[in-house]
C-alpha cells in the first residue's frame, strides 16, 4: 500500500461503517450473504487524487458508482484538472473490510455504560473500604496479618471492579484517544481513594491499601490497552509476527529465570548447602523461588531510584570528638542549636511528639559542650546532626567491680595465648589477663529478611565472612542453615531472642542479665523505646540508647505519631536521610562511637536495623557494604559478632500474593556468628557449633547462646542453657523446637 493509500484507510474505514447497516453487521459473521443494494454492502474502496493540489480523498462505491465499463464515475467542477483515481488491491480491501468490522466492537449501549459507570465504582468502592479494617484490641499487628488474605481478596475485586468501571467510561474507537481516557479515569478514581483513606497505622493502613490496589490496577489496565490494541491492529498481519517474536523471546526468558531461580537457593558459605533432607526436619525446597526473580527484576530496577544519595548539606558545624565540643560557623544567619531528649525509660511507643515537647531550642554564643548525645546544629535553613557517646562512670564503676570480684576469686579457668592459642591448664588468675574471659558482643539485627535473602542482598557483607573464616587463623565463622522462625512477625521472635519466654509475663531481657559484667548500649533506627514495644510494655534499661534523631521532622515528618509511612521513615520505600547522611550510616557511627569509648571495658552493643520493613524489598539492600565495613573495623580477636534476622519478608507483593518461596522464606531467616579461635578453643566448642549448622534451632537457642557467649569462665555448668548452640543439639520436630505446629515448615513433621 503506498503512503497516500495507507493514511486514508481510516477514513475509508469510516466510509463503509456509514454505509453498512446493521442488518450487515448481524450478517457479517454469516458470510456476507444477500446483494448490496439488500444490505447496503459495499463492492470496492477507491483513492481519489485531485491533480490540482495532490490532495484527495477517499471513498466506497457499489455498483450504482460504476458505468457499463466498471470505471467509477467521477465529477469534477469546470475548470478544475482532471481527477485521478486508483482501485484498492484486494489485500489492502480486506485489511479495511476487517477494520471495520473490528470498529463494531467499540460499540456500547448508552444506557448501558451510565449505569455500569455509576454501579461498578460503588461496588468498588464498598469493597476497598471494608479492606481498611484494623485489629484495635490484642496484638494488632498479629491481628494485620492474620487477616491479610481477606484484605488482600477485598482489595483485589475493588480493583476489578474500577478497571470495569474505567473500561466502559473511557472505550472509544480511536485508539489513543481510548488510552488518554484509560489514564485519566485510573487517575480520578485513585484519587477518590487515596482521600478515602491514606493513613500508615496498623488500625488504619489506607496508605498500604492503596498500594496494593495501584499494583492489582495497573497490569489490568495494561491488559485492557494490549487487548484494545490487538483489536483495532488485528488486520495488519505484518504487525502481528514482530510482536509475537518479541512475545516468545520474552516468554522463553522467564521461562528459563523460573527453572534456575532455585539453583542457589540452598547454598551457604564456604561451599556448604542447606541439607534439605534432615531426620526430624526436612523442608521442600520451592520449584520457583520467586524471590529471586523478583530480586533480579524489579528490585535491581527500583533500586536505581530507592538508592538515590542522600541530598547535599552543608557543613557549618564541627564536632570535636575528644571534647564533644561543637563549634558552628554561620555568619550569615542567627546560629542555633536543638538539644534533643533521651529517649531512655519512656514507655510510649511512637515519640515524636514527646521529642518535639522536649526539644530545647538555643542560641549559639560559643563553642559548647554537647549536654546530651544527640544536638542539631542550625544555620539559617540549614541543618547539621552531630551525635556522640558520653562515657558513664557509674556504668565503668559497676563492671569493674564483678571484674575485680571474678579475678580475685579462685576458680578453675582454661585460658589461652593469644599468640600459640595453647591451652595452659587450670588456674586462679588474681591480675587480668590479656584477652577478657568472656569477649565483647556485637549483636546486628535485620529486620525482615530470610538466609536465603541474606546472600541475595548482603554479597559484600558475606563475602567478608568468607574472607575472615579462609584468610584468618585466629578467627571461626558458623552459619545455621536450619534456623527457623518462631512467628510471623518481630514480636513473637524477638521476645523468644532477647528474653527466652514468648508468655505473657515480664522476664529480663539479654542485656540486663549480663549487665553486672557488660557496658550495654542499644542503637536503632526508629522513633520509639524498642524494648517497649515488643518485650512486653515495659523498657529494658541499657546504659546507652540512641532514639530521638529518628524523631527528626527530616526523617519521620512534622506532628507524626506512627512510623509506618511509605514515604518517610523506618519503613520508607526509598532512601532515609537526616542532614545528608544515610540514617543506617549515623546508626553504625553510633556503634563505632560506643565500642571506643569504652576501650577497657566489657560490651555488650545491639544494632537494630528496619531497612527490610517496607514493601518493596529493595532498601534493605542498601546497608551491605556499610555493615561489611563496620564488621572489618571491629576488633574481632576480642569480639563475638552475631548477624541475626528475626524471620523473612512479610510484606511487600509476593507476600500479598501468597508465594509459595515467600512464604517458606518468611519462617526461614538468617544467622551467622564470628567467634575468636582463642574463645572456641579454651571452651573446646568449634565442633559442637559445625555439628548444630544442619540443626533445627529458633531464636530460643540465639538467647541461650548469648548468655553462654557471656559466661566467664569453663567449668561443668558452661552450656548450661538447654537451647544453646555449645551443646549438641539432637535431630528434633517443631514441637520440640518450640515452634508452633500451624507454623512449622518441616515437612516430615
Amino acid at each position: 500500500m503506498d503512503t497516500a493509500a495507507a493514511s486514508l484507510v481510516p477514513a475509508a474505514r469510516n466510509a463503509k461503517c456509514r454505509h453498512q447497516s446493521p442488518a450487515a453487521s448481524g450478517n457479517a459473521q454469516g458470510g456476507r450473504q444477500g446483494s448490496p443494494h439488500q444490505t447496503g454492502q459495499l463492492n470496492e474502496v477507491v483513492v481519489v487524487r485531485d491533480g490540482s493540489n495532490g490532495g484527495g480523498g477517499v471513498g466506497a462505491i457499489s455498483k450504482d458508482d460504476t458505468n457499463s465499463n466498471g470505471k467509477v464515475k467521477t465529477r469534477r467542477k469546470k475548470g478544475s484538472p482532471p481527477q485521478q483515481t486508483r482501485r484498492l488491491p484486494t489485500r489492502e480491501m480486506d485489511e479495511i473490510d476487517m477494520s471495520a468490522e473490528c470498529a463494531e466492537l467499540c460499540d456500547c449501549d448508552p444506557m448501558c455504560r451510565l449505569v455500569s459507570v455509576i454501579t461498578l465504582p460503588i461496588a468498588g468502592q464498598m469493597l476497598y473500604v471494608s479492606s481498611l479494617i484494623g485489629g484495635n484490641a490484642g496484638d494488632p499487628e498479629e491481628w494485620l496479618q492474620s487477616n491479610l488474605p481477606l484484605l488482600i481478596i477485598l482489595v483485589f475485586f475493588s480493583s476489578v471492579l474500577f478497571t470495569a468501571a474505567i473500561i466502559f467510561a473511557s472505550w472509544e474507537k480511536n485508539i489513543s484517544r481510548c488510552c488518554g481516557m484509560l489514564g485519566w479515569c485510573a487517575f480520578c478514581m485513585t484519587s477518590v481513594l487515596f482521600w478515602t483513606n491514606h493513613d500508615s497505622t496498623v488500625e488504619r493502613h489506607g496508605a498500604y491499601n492503596l498500594l496494593g490496589f495501584c499494583c492489582f490496577l495497573a497490569p489490568q489496565l495494561l491488559f485492557v490497552v494490549c487487548i484494545r490494541t490487538c483489536i483495532t491492529q488485528s488486520c495488519q498481519l505484518r504487525c502481528k509476527w514482530p510482536s509475537l517474536l518479541i512475545i516468545l523471546i520474552a516468554g522463553f526468558w522467564m521461562l528459563l529465570a523460573m527453572g534456575r531461580s532455585n539453583d542457589h537457593w540452598t547454598d551457604g558459605l564456604f561451599g556448604k548447602k542447606l541439607e534439605l533432607i534432615h531426620e526430624g526436619c526436612t523442608i521442600h525446597q520451592p520449584s520457583i523461588s520467586w524471590d529471586q526473580l523478583y530480586e533480579d527484576t524489579v528490585t535491581k530496577a527500583y533500586s536505581v531510584w530507592a538508592w538515590r544519595p542522600c541530598p547535599l548539606n552543608k557543613n557549618f558545624s564541627f564536632l570535636d570528638a575528644r571534647s564533644g565540643t561543637v563549634t558552628i560557623n554561620c555568619p550569615d544567619a542567627n546560629a542555633q542549636y536543638e538539644t534533643l531528649p533521651d529517649l531512655q525509660g519512656q514507655l510510649g511507643l511512637y515519640m515524636v511528639r514527646y521529642v518535639q515537647d522536649k526539644t530545647t531550642v538555643t542560641n549559639y554564643t560559643a563553642p559548647f559542650v554537647m549536654p546530651t548525645e544527640a544536638v542539631v546544629a542550625i544555620c539559617g535553613s540549614h541543618r547539621q546532626l552531630h551525635i556522640t557517646v558520653q562515657p558513664k562512670q557509674s556504668a565503668i564503676d559497676r563492671v569493674h567491680a564483678w571484674r575485680n570480684h571474678s579475678y580475685n576469686t579462685s576458680i578453675p579457668f582454661s585460658s589461652v595465648s593469644a599468640v600459640s592459642g595453647d591451652v595452659q591448664g587450670n588456674v586462679s588468675y588474681l591480675e587480668p589477663i590479656k584477652y577478657p574471659p568472656a569477649p565483647n558482643i556485637v549483636f546486628i539485627f535485620l529486620d525482615a529478611i530470610s538466609r536465603a535473602g541474606w546472600h541475595r542482598k548482603f554479597p559484600e557483607t558475606l563475602s567478608v565472612l568468607q574472607d575472615l573464616h579462609t584468610r584468618n587463623e585466629d578467627l571461626e565463622v558458623f552459619q545455621f542453615l536450619r534456623y527457623h522462625a518462631v512467628g510471623h512477625t518481630t514480636r513473637k521472635n524477638a521476645r523468644a531472642m532477647f528474653t527466652g519466654e514468648s508468655d505473657a509475663n515480664r522476664h529480663k531481657t539479654l542485656w540486663e542479665l549480663i549487665e553486672h559484667k557488660y557496658v550495654t548500649g542499644i542503637v536503632d533506627n526508629t522513633c520509639t523505646e524498642w524494648s517497649a514495644k515488643y518485650l512486653y510494655d515495659r523498657s529494658a534499661i541499657a546504659d546507652h540508647r540512641l532514639n530521638s534523631p529518628w524523631c527528626l521532622p527530616e526523617y519521620v515528618g512534622t506532628g507524626r505519631t506512627e512510623n509506618f509511612d511509605l514515604l518517610r521513615g523506618p519503613w520508607s520505600l526509598q532512601r532515609r536521610c537526616i542532614t545528608g547522611i544515610f540514617v543506617h550510616d549515623w546508626v553504625l557511627q553510633y556503634a563505632q562511637l560506643f565500642l571506643k569509648s569504652y576501650q577497657d571495658q566489657p560490651k555488650f552493643l545491639l544494632v537494630k536495623f528496619t531497612e527490610g520493613h517496607e514493601p518493596s524489598g529493595s532498601v534493605l539492600g542498601m546497608l551491605d557494604n556499610s555493615i561489611a565495613a563496620f564488621v572489618r573495623s571491629l576488633d574481632l580477636n576480642e569480639t563475638a559478632v552475631f548477624l541475626v534476622s528475626d524471620h523473612g519478608l512479610h510484606m511487600g507483593p509476593l507476600w500479598s500474593m501468597n508465594a509459595a518461596s515467600t512464604r517458606l522464606e518468611n519462617k526461614l531467616p538468617g544467622w551467622f556468628m564470628i567467634l575468636p579461635k582463642w574463645w572456641t578453643t579454651a571452651r573446646n566448642a568449634s565442633s559442637t557449633l559445625r555439628g548444630n549448622e544442619q540443626s533445627l534451632v529458633t531464636p530460643y537457642n540465639i538467647y541461650a547462646t548469648v548468655l553462654d557467649v557471656a559466661s566467664e569462665h569453663v567449668d561443668p555448668h558452661f552450656g548450661k542453657h538447654v537451647d544453646s548452640a555449645f551443646r549438641p543439639i539432637p535431630f528434633r520436630n517443631c514441637t520440640e523446637a518450640r515452634i508452633p505446629q500451624k507454623f512449622c515448615k518441616c515437612k516430615n513433621f
